[in-house]
């Protein structure tokens, strides 16, 4: 059925069954769920979601990812590597393979966005193996590895 914590399995079992201490038999089973355990942590949870800072200058702070799995054009690009200002928002569309690996990103990097606007501050990204790559951590000590909803 999948792994929704107490409230929402009595809800779902409610709609279709009864029977009596319902509420314990669920507690006790998701109690003893490894998954469920693992992902629902009581002791250290999450907290609220913290925005990113506000940056002060156009091309200080940026956003890195990739658009994936797009139809193949006729020079044979595959992806769109996607930075962001965060302080204006202007964005450069950087096609590329998807095959490519960090060391190719880097040098399209610095000859799409390095060449404009200099080296940046703070780099936000999501966890793509082509960021968390050995060529990342060394050349930015400040690369900021964000998840979804920016914890």
């Amino acid at each position: 059925m999948g792994h929704y914590g107490v409230d929402k399995t009595l809800s779902i079992l409610k709609e279709n069954f009864y029977w009596t201490h319902v509420r314990v038999d669920v507690q006790s089973y998701s109690s003893k769920c490894i998954t469920c355990l693992q992902a629902k942590s009581k002791i250290m949870p999450h907290g609220l979601y913290t925005p990113l800072p506000i940056p002060s200058i156009p091309w200080e702070d940026i956003n890195m990812d990739f658009v994936l799995g797009l139809p193949r054009t006729q020079s044979g690009y595959d992806s769109i590597f996607v930075v962001v200002d965060c302080f204006s928002k202007m964005t450069h569309f950087i096609p590329w393979h998807k095959i490519d690996d960090a060391s190719y990103i880097a040098r399209i990097f610095f000859k799409e966005v390095v060449r404009l606007h200099g080296l940046h501050k703070t780099i936000v990204s999501d966890r793509d193996v082509k960021f968390l790559s050995h060529f990342w951590k060394t050349l930015w000590s400040k690369l900021m590895f964000s998840t979804t909803c920016h914890p």
